[in-house]
């Protein structure tokens, strides 16, 4: 929720690019620390666009907006890259907030840098 970063790789596993916008969480906190009294709010998608009330703008505001951002920076990146069929691999906890229907990424795995982690680990645990 700190950052939504967005990394392509090739399939040999090189970095080709990457962007880092505001995440989700520090949106919602701003809102809350620097907006005169705006309540701090539960992440999680409204049930409808069509908001009547402060948390639940404010949730539309964040959420909707967030799916919308994550839609098109994917969308203009398969374009620049010409890659139309780009896998999308999402990581975090949040990552299901944005797509809970499951159809904007092709894989959701909150543990993955958790994983990466860990292979890093095995591969360097002998060394000094």
């Amino acid at each position: 929720g700190t950052a939504d970063t967005f990394d392509v790789i090739n399939e040999k596993g090189e970095f080709i690019t990457g962007l880092i916008a505001p995440g989700i969480s520090i949106c919602a906190d701003a809102l809350y620390q620097k907006a005169a009294q705006l309540p701090k709010i539960e992440i999680k998608k409204p049930n409808s666009i069509i908001a009547k009330n402060t948390v639940s703008s404010i949730q539309a505001g964040i959420v909707i907006g967030h799916i919308g951002q994550t839609l098109y920076i994917l969308e203009k990146l398969k374009e620049k890259l010409k890659e139309p069929h780009l896998k999308v691999v999402a990581t975090g906890g949040l990552a299901r907030v944005i797509d809970e229907k499951e159809e904007i990424f092709d894989v959701i795995d909150p543990v993955l840098s958790l994983k990466g982690l860990r292979i890093l680990y095995e591969k360097n645990k002998h060394r000094k």
